[in-house]
């Protein structure tokens, strides 16, 4: 009786669910995030999109995304944060010193951090679920971004140190340019890691494998240099079609590192092409989104460079080479309220609400 009774309301509530979706009604139902893919347009703020839209004639698939609101960047040390800090603030959940990437403060007063003593990485928190990894870049990848969610250092400049490290992380896929006067290939396929190094290699490996990508020539351009060297774009929808094989779900980390390479060096057309092919990486992680129903896509910065700013007569134009401590900007889409509208979070915040929508609750934590 109870089992019949059981089916008849089910049909019942079935029937209604269509009725709302015949009339355009909207179910607010409950979705599990399983995936995660975090963008990172370093050195990118609200004035370098404006800039870009108005020089470029484009919009930006970012600006589409339902949740939009700020970040602020400061670190431990400085109101002006570098990217090393800006980095592990975004990964570990923790501020620590300018030029440390994956290291506590040991400056703070009110902590008594030893050596030896590190904040677990968002990356190695999703490992530890059981979950698949990624981390592409236009930069090499002992770049700071990169390095403070895959490494634990006292110093950026730590790169032998930084690529021993990623060797060992586990992590499955770790992409960007080649640097061989630090890492050869047979370093990369004695740690276990497939040798990556065209596009075609790319678009061969298989969701099993592990791959390390040194790809030569520049990686930020909205289109390829050379036949073998992928765009950003191109590395974001590879990287997700590969970590997506899997049924334990995936953290995915995505930097435009040029972005600020070249607002540093003030170069207009460079900055906003950066811009916009970080923004088609943006797009190619939005569409897997969109057809997924399970992936939280969330678009931020480490800091703003360039301190652009608009002119009397409408123009955007640099008025420094260095970073500033402006807010940047956090936009976020998936099934997961990560930030809401005109929100100003800390920078601290992106790795914890990161958790938080995977259901990890042992974050931030010593790694």
């Amino acid at each position: 009786m109870w089992a019949a009774l059981k089916q008849f309301f089910s049909a019942i509530l079935a029937m209604i669910l269509s009725i709302f979706s015949l009339f355009g009604i909207s179910v607010n139902e409950e979705k599990d995030v399983q995936n995660v893919i975090l963008l990172i347009g370093d050195g990118m703020g609200v004035m370098t999109l404006e800039k870009t839209k108005q020089e470029r004639g484009i919009s930006l698939a970012m600006e589409t995304m339902e949740q939009q609101g700020f970040c602020m960047t400061r670190s431990a040390s400085d109101e002006v944060t570098d990217s090393a800090a800006g980095a592990t603030a975004l990964a570990c959940g923790v501020k620590t010193s300018n030029g440390s990437v994956g290291y506590y403060w040991f400056d703070d007063p009110s902590a008594d951090w030893t050596e030896g003593t590190y904040p677990k990485n968002i990356t190695e928190a999703c490992m530890e679920y059981g979950m698949k990894t990624g981390i592409v870049t236009t930069d090499y990848t002992s770049g700071a971004t990169p390095s403070g969610f895959s490494v634990h250092t006292s110093s950026r400049n730590n790169t032998e140190d930084i690529y021993a490290q990623q060797l060992e992380s586990g992590i499955d896929l770790i992409w960007g340019r080649s640097q061989s006067k630090y890492i050869s290939k047979s370093d990369i396929t004695s740690a276990g890691y497939t040798y990556v190094n065209t596009i075609s290699a790319m678009n061969s490996v298989s969701s099993g494998e592990k791959s390390f990508g040194q790809f030569s020539a520049s990686l930020y351009h909205t289109y390829n240099k050379t036949d073998y060297t992928p765009t950003l774009s191109q590395m974001t929808e590879s990287a997700i079609e590969i970590l997506s094989g899997s049924d334990e779900g995936f953290f995915l980390m995505v930097e435009g590192a040029h972005i600020d390479k070249k607002a540093a060096d003030n170069e207009d057309s460079l900055t906003t092409e950066a811009v916009e092919e970080f923004d088609n990486a943006v797009a190619k992680a939005l569409e897997f989104a969109e057809k997924d129903g399970h992936t939280l896509v969330i678009v931020t910065a480490d800091h703003e460079t360039g301190g652009i700013t608009l002119n009397e007569d409408g123009t955007y134009s640099f008025t420094t080479t260095s970073h500033t401590a402006a807010n940047v900007p956090v936009f976020a889409y998936g099934p997961y309220e990560f930030i809401s509208d005109g929100e100003i979070i800390d920078n601290t915040d992106v790795p914890k609400r990161i958790a938080e929508a995977l259901g990890i609750s042992d974050f931030p934590a010593e790694a």
